[in-house]
């Protein structure tokens, strides 16, 4: 059960919601697997194992390796419902990728160049697409993404930037813990999605919180 303080006091998100909000991410990421497939031109399985609901300041506990180098793509949603929508990943795990994208051969890449990351970039736009387009239908609203940006830094100073964006009008984070799988390989990373304040009163009603 995740507990998170909203006006009319203590509230919480069962088993059950957590679930409806996982089987949301389970279908962004069934239409992101068939667009990145074609990507990197080999099958894509991407599953979201674990999803978390907390409090904007409980993000460095739920997230940890608060002090890993990270790259992260940040887009802003616009729509009824808008807010902030985060692709992370270690800077390790996107060079890999970006690396299988890419298709480079002979030893693995240590840095990441302007190439690498626009892989990441498209990677990232293809991916919160898919994932903006489920928690839409989710909540029966519409959400379009703004251009991608991208940012590498520990995780603590990139979550820092959307965190002030909304930690004035909203208090909630939906964290989306993913695992891509190309072929032999496992990849890993999570989405973020911190609504504004519409957004978090239409995810609190769904569950019937207010």
């Amino acid at each position: 059960m995740v507990e998170f303080q909203t006006e009319e006091g203590e509230q919480s998100f069962q088993e059950i919601e957590i679930d409806a909000l996982r089987e949301a991410g389970n279908i962004g990421a069934s239409h992101a697997s068939t667009a990145m497939s074609s990507l990197v031109r080999a099958p894509v399985m991407i599953d979201v194992p674990d999803c978390i609901v907390c409090k904007t300041e409980q993000m460095p506990e739920k997230l940890g390796a608060w002090e890993q180098q990270t790259v992260a793509t940040l887009f802003q949603t616009y729509g009824r419902g808008t807010g902030v929508f985060l692709m992370l990943m270690s800077y390790d795990t996107a060079i890999r990728l970006s690396s299988r994208m890419l298709e480079h051969m002979g030893p693995m890449p240590t840095e990441l160049d302007e190439e690498s990351l626009g892989a990441i970039s498209e990677m990232g736009n293809i991916c919160t697409s898919a994932y903006l387009n489920a928690m839409a239908q989710f909540l029966g609203t519409t959400v379009l993404p703004s251009p991608p940006m991208v940012a590498i830094d520990m995780l603590s100073a990139i979550l820092q930037y959307p965190a002030s964006l909304v930690a004035q009008v909203s208090d909630l984070v939906v964290v989306l813990k993913t695992s891509f799988q190309i072929e032999n390989e496992i990849y890993q990373g999570c989405f973020v999605f911190l609504p504004d304040p519409e957004s978090q009163t239409m995810l609190l009603e769904k569950f019937g919180a207010l």
